[in-house]
């Protein structure tokens, strides 16, 4: 994290005093020993530059500016570079610059590094320029195939297409030659290319990322989201290194530059679908409804849509066909039903309505995780992360709060959640207020006998409370669906006094979890000194106007109280925040850094 402030600054600070002409950013390694290296980060811009005698010594210091009748016109507190080189010092690291001026300037960041895992990313290709590689993919499965190729390309691999195993004619013997095909078509000729190849020389394109074992335990795995880096470490003889599921190290996907819209008519759907999202770091946007869906998908190149079937108004299957049909969107993009109703074959009629596939509600992490591998592959980028293995500490006063939950399976929701209670909490929250005014839209539906949009309702009622772990309400949501989809009014009037009485329950239940949760102040915890990483990384945020970056830095200073100053002007942030007052929020922010 603190890496990325400094180079979004300096960067930022680039950005400034650059009127015309270029940006650089250049990242080298220098190997130091097996368990350490060193990054050096160059940011070159051909801005005002820097005179070296009069102005650089002032350079890092607070609340300075160099040039300052040149620069007048910056924005800016003065703060950002002195902010950086406090972080890189931090970090036992260096901070230094080259300038020439009016020519520009390059500041050069220089910060040690132990190594996770020792493997390389790309091993030496001399073995790999003599491979001799076959790719036996589906005709129909072009995409997946132009993917592949791209990616043997980079490694300076040209193979061999192939529509048929048996058109290869081949020593086997020969052992630089290997094969690439999907683990699917592998059993229907895996006589004829045991004949042919080594059995650690096939290659086997796994479906589903999180298969860690392959009944063919004898071949290769590869996985397309990593299919490059996993083809190297083979071909050159160095498999690829996964951490031990005892430690703390993880190789994590991420998707930065994927571009994402979830909608969902329902508060809690979505709000878990993004939290769910959200580790990924792609970028996501909500929409509640097919019409602001089409607004959207219009004026932003979504990679990928995640579109709910049941919706008043403009359901998902009207919604998706208008999508294919608008010139301004791509016919090829991916646009996934998000739904509760899970039947045999609803992959099937979710593709023949214009879906590319489906999700079942709640959301299934894993099956998550593979549909974004799936369709975002060509946007993986993968890196070594740090997890806690360790469950989030639930306080016993929050705990408390659940007792009254007598008709929910808190436990389980819990496990759903990630173990957040807090998250758990807003959800709940959410699920209460979006009950309330159904109960209300209930009545009036029923009044007037308008059994499509009840059937909508109740599918929205069955599906958020599967959510947040109200199991029987949801089910009997569920009866009152299916009753709604064949069209027996009968049966709801007989069971509808019954549902109103659940509801009631069910919200009376939940005014007094909520009611009993401890308010904000006496959960925190009160702290003496001053959190200084947070602050200046709020500073930063500021000054570059990063509204995300604010809110992060906000949430992470609120879990505490403050002694006198801080926590008043704490106080203020936040409603300079909450009413998007710029210049108050940089005066709060500033003066912050002056209690440090």
């Amino acid at each position: 994290m603190r890496i990325r402030e400094i180079l979004t600054n300096l960067l930022a600070n680039a950005v400034k005093f650059t009127v015309s002409g270029k940006i650089e950013l250049k990242l080298r390694a220098k190997h130091l020993s097996e368990t350490k290296t060193e990054l050096s980060f160059f940011i070159s811009d051909t801005g005002s530059g820097i005179k070296e005698e009069e102005d650089q010594k002032y350079l890092f210091r607070q609340f300075s500016r160099v040039d300052p009748k040149k620069n007048q016109t910056i924005m800016g507190t003065g703060l950002g570079l002195s902010i950086s080189k406090k972080l890189t010092e931090l970090m036992g690291s260096s901070i230094t610059v080259e300038s020439e001026y009016e020519k520009g300037s390059t500041f050069i960041v220089t910060i040690p590094q132990e190594i996770c895992l020792a493997a390389p990313m790309i091993p030496p290709s001399d073995k790999m320029e003599q491979a001799e590689v076959y790719v036996y993919l589906p005709e129909s499965d072009k995409e997946l195939t132009k993917y592949v190729i791209r990616e043997l390309h980079k490694l300076s691999i040209h193979p061999s297409l192939i529509s048929s195993v048996s058109s290869i004619s081949l020593d086997r013997s020969n052992k630089n030659s290997y094969l690439i095909m999907q683990q699917a078509d592998f059993p229907s000729c895996q006589e004829m290319i045991d004949s042919l190849f080594l059995q650690d020389h096939v290659l086997l394109l796994m479906k589903n990322s999180d298969t860690t074992e392959s009944k063919y335990y004898n071949y290769q795995q590869l996985y397309p989201y990593n299919l490059m880096m996993q083809t190297a470490n083979i071909l050159s003889g160095h498999p690829v290194k996964t951490a031990s599921k005892k430690t703390n190290v993880y190789e994590d996907t991420t998707f930065p530059s994927a571009h994402i819209l979830i909608v969902d008519d329902n508060d809690v759907n979505s709000s878990v679908a993004k939290r769910l999202m959200e580790p990924y770091e792609m970028d996501i946007d909500v929409a509640s409804n097919g019409f602001d869906t089409l607004t959207m998908a219009s004026a932003k190149d979504y990679d990928l849509i995640f579109l709910d079937h049941m919706m008043p108004g403009m359901d998902g299957i009207e919604t998706v066909q208008k999508l294919r049909k608008m010139d301004c969107i791509r016919k090829d993009l991916p646009v996934v039903s998000l739904t509760a109703n899970v039947f045999s074959d609803a992959k099937t009629y979710f593709t023949e309505q214009g879906f590319s596939d489906f999700l079942a509600k709640p959301i299934n992490v894993k099956e998550l995780h593979n549909t974004l591998l799936q369709y975002l592959q060509d946007k993986a980028v993968l890196k070594i992360v740090e997890k806690k293995l360790d469950e989030a500490f639930i306080s016993e006063e929050v705990k408390a709060c659940f007792t009254s939950l007598k008709h929910f399976d808190v436990d389980a929701s819990l496990e759903y959640f990630d173990h957040s209670a807090d998250f758990y909490l807003e959800m709940l929250k959410t699920f209460r207020q979006g009950l309330f005014e159904r109960r209300n839209e209930l009545d009036k539906i029923y009044e007037n006998q308008d059994i499509k949009l009840f059937t909508i309702h109740v599918h929205a009622i069955k599906s958020a409370s599967k959510s947040v772990g109200a199991l029987e309400f949801s089910d009997l949501a569920k009866t009152m669906e299916d009753f709604g989809h064949q069209n027996n009014w009968k049966s709801i009037t007989q069971k509808y006094q019954e549902l109103l009485d659940y509801t009631d329950l069910i919200l009376e239940e939940l005014d007094c979890c909520i009611k009993a949760v401890p308010a904000a102040d006496e959960t925190k915890e009160s702290l003496s000194g001053y959190p200084e990483d947070i602050i200046k990384s709020l500073c930063i945020a500021v000054n570059e106007m990063d509204y995300q970056e604010v809110s992060d830095a906000i949430a992470k200073l609120d879990r505490y109280t403050y002694p006198g100053e801080l926590q008043n002007l704490l106080d203020r942030l936040k409603t300079a925040y909450d009413n998007f007052e710029y210049g108050d929020l940089n005066r709060c922010s500033v003066l912050m850094y002056n209690c440090l």
